[in-house]
C-alpha cells in the first residue's frame, strides 16, 4: 500500500492520525458537509459520488491503498459523497493540521497537489467519455487519454468492472464493449493489461484475445 503522505508527516501529527470502522452503506461524508479530514482506505472499498436535484452522478471507486479527499484542503465542504461499498476500514487526518505540516513541507505539499491533480484530470476524463452516446467509444476514448501519448501498456490496479461505474456504463455493456473492441483489433489484453492498437507492436506474445469478462 501507498503510506507515502503518512511517510512525510511529521511525528506530532502521525500521533493525530486516528481509524474509523465504516459499515457497508455508511458514509464517511456527505456532500456539502463541513470538510474537516482527508481519508486513507486501509481495507474495503470506498464509492464517490455527488447529486444534483434530479439524480446522483457516480464519480469513482477508491480501493485499498488509495487517499482520497485532499480537495478538503482546498475547500470548505466536501464536493462529493463517500460511502462505504462494503465494510471498511479508513485512517482519518485532520485538515488544519495537515494544511499547517503542507506549510513547513514542500515535499508532503507536493505529493498532495499531484495527487489533486491526478483524481481532477481522471473525472474530467470520465465526463468527456460520458459524453459520448456508443459504449465501445466511450470506453476507446477513455482509454486513449489515460494512455497519452505512452509507449507503455495501460495497467489497472483496481477491477475494471470499477470503470463501468466511472463511465456510467452497466459492467453488461463494458463487457460487451471491450469485445468488440479485441474483435475489431483496436485493443488487446494480457491479465490486467490493455494494450491499444498502437502499442500491440510491443505486447507479450502472451496478449489473450478472449473474452473481455476474463479481465475484469
Amino acid at each position: 500500500m501507498k503510506h507515502d503522505i503518512l511517510d512525510l508527516l511529521p511525528p506530532g501529527l502521525r500521533a493525530k492520525v486516528f481509524s474509523r470502522r465504516l459499515m457497508a452503506g455508511q458514509a464517511a461524508f456527505l456532500q456539502g458537509e463541513t470538510a474537516r479530514t482527508v481519508y486513507f482506505l486501509q481495507e474495503g472499498k470506498i464509492r464517490l459520488h455527488s447529486h444534483t436535484r434530479e439524480q446522483w452522478v457516480n464519480l469513482y471507486c477508491i480501493n485499498r491503498g488509495e487517499w482520497f479527499a485532499e480537495i478538503a484542503l482546498a475547500l470548505d465542504a466536501y464536493p462529493f459523497t463517500a460511502t462505504a461499498e462494503r465494510p471498511s476500514s479508513i485512517l482519518a487526518i485532520p485538515r488544519p493540521l495537515l494544511a499547517d505540516a503542507c506549510a513547513h513541507s514542500p515535499a508532503l505539499a507536493a505529493v498532495l497537489f499531484e495527487r489533486l491533480a491526478r483524481h481532477a484530470q481522471r473525472v474530467q476524463t470520465a465526463l468527456e467519455a460520458r459524453a459520448i452516446r456508443s459504449a465501445p467509444e466511450r470506453i476507446l476514448h477513455y482509454l486513449q487519454m489515460q494512455a497519452g501519448r505512452g509507449e507503455q501498456p495501460l495497467r489497472f490496479e483496481y477491477p475494471l468492472k470499477d470503470l463501468a461505474y466511472e463511465l456510467g456504463l452497466a459492467p453488461e455493456s463494458l463487457y460487451r464493449a471491450f469485445a468488440k473492441l479485441q474483435a475489431q483489433g483496436v485493443l488487446q489484453r494480457n491479465k490486467r493489461r490493455v494494450y491499444l492498437e498502437s502499442q500491440l507492436k510491443s505486447a507479450p506474445a502472451a496478449v489473450e484475445p478472449g473474452p473481455a469478462r476474463a479481465i475484469l
